[in-house]
């Protein structure tokens, strides 16, 4: 009788501990749960979830390829120091311009810490015909300065149509006062390029000349 006792008492303890790992009575009947109480067993004191992952996952990786991730993010560029980054008065007025005008930096400009920052610009209108790109120096100091551009650039010098509008653009910069700002330069080469394309009886006048002489 003392050793039924025994063995009722043992069997008891073996349910006990077969309930508290979660398996049931069915342990024997799950491959997969039996496994886990193994891998739970054999690793004691350490994490449950790092075993599983390191008995599991070279496996699923094998049968259904690595785990889809994101690729990882940018790295953040460094702050820019104050002798390169734009003016702060620049950077808001390119902001506000009419989405006519196209701003960006030269890619050109070797030296961002120079006394200036060169900008290219791009007129688009659906009105008025493609012109070439108008390039501007902006001193740092803007806009106790005024921006600048090279009016004899030469692919304004290329046809009779650029050249007047670089004539034009040449007479308004010369009527602008001495502080103006990169939106009145910008307006400026706008009426310039308007100009150029009305038509004008003179125009028409020196072409006929010119024909009548050659």
């Amino acid at each position: 009788v003392l050793k039924r006792m025994l063995q009722q008492q043992v069997d008891s303890t073996d349910a006990d501990q077969a309930d508290a790992a979660g398996i049931g009575n069915n342990a024997d009947k799950n491959p997969l749960i039996e496994a886990i109480i193994k891998v739970n067993m054999a690793s004691k004191g350490v994490n449950l979830n790092n075993s599983l992952n390191n008995t599991f996952l070279p496996p699923m990786e094998a049968l259904m390829g690595p785990e889809i991730s994101l690729p990882p993010l940018p790295r953040t560029p460094p702050p820019l120091d104050a002798e390169t980054r734009i003016p702060m008065a620049l950077e808001g007025e390119i902001a506000r311009l009419d989405p006519r005008f196209k701003v960006w930096l030269d890619s050109c400009q070797a030296d961002r810490s120079s006394s200036s920052v060169e900008l290219v610009c791009q007129l688009e209108d659906r009105d008025l015909p493609a012109v070439p790109n108008l390039y501007v120096t902006v001193p740092r100091n803007y806009p106790d300065s005024a921006p600048q551009t090279n009016l004899e650039n030469p692919d304004y010098l290329s046809t009779p149509f650029l050249r007047e509008i670089s004539g034009a653009l040449c007479s308004r910069m010369e009527k602008m006062p001495n502080q103006h700002t990169l939106s009145q330069l910008l307006s400026a080469w706008e009426l310039s390029v308007r100009s150029a394309c009305a038509p004008s009886p003179l125009k028409y006048q020196k072409s006929n000349t010119a024909s009548l002489i050659y």
